[in-house]
């Protein structure tokens, strides 16, 4: 399975937190539901913590980081 940008991962983990916060779901059925494993879920949602001006390039568009991965942005920090 191809690994998405770490904008269009930001994007799913603001999606995932409002639904966990809202008391829909949680972690493991985000994961079953995606197809992803918990720690995959986990990782993409640790975006969520970044520094608010990395996670607004990221969201932004900014070319220097668009095709960052996941890991990348998180060792970016890190």
């Amino acid at each position: 399975m191809r690994q998405p940008p770490a904008a269009e991962a930001l994007r799913k983990a603001m999606a995932w937190q409002a639904e966990i916060e809202a008391g829909d779901i949680n972690r493991a059925g985000i994961a079953r539901r995606e197809g992803y494993t918990r720690a995959r879920v986990t990782q993409v949602t640790s975006l969520l913590g970044l520094p608010e001006e990395l996670r607004g390039r990221l969201l932004g568009g900014d070319e220097a980081v668009a095709g960052m991965s996941v890991r990348e942005a998180l060792r970016a920090v890190g």
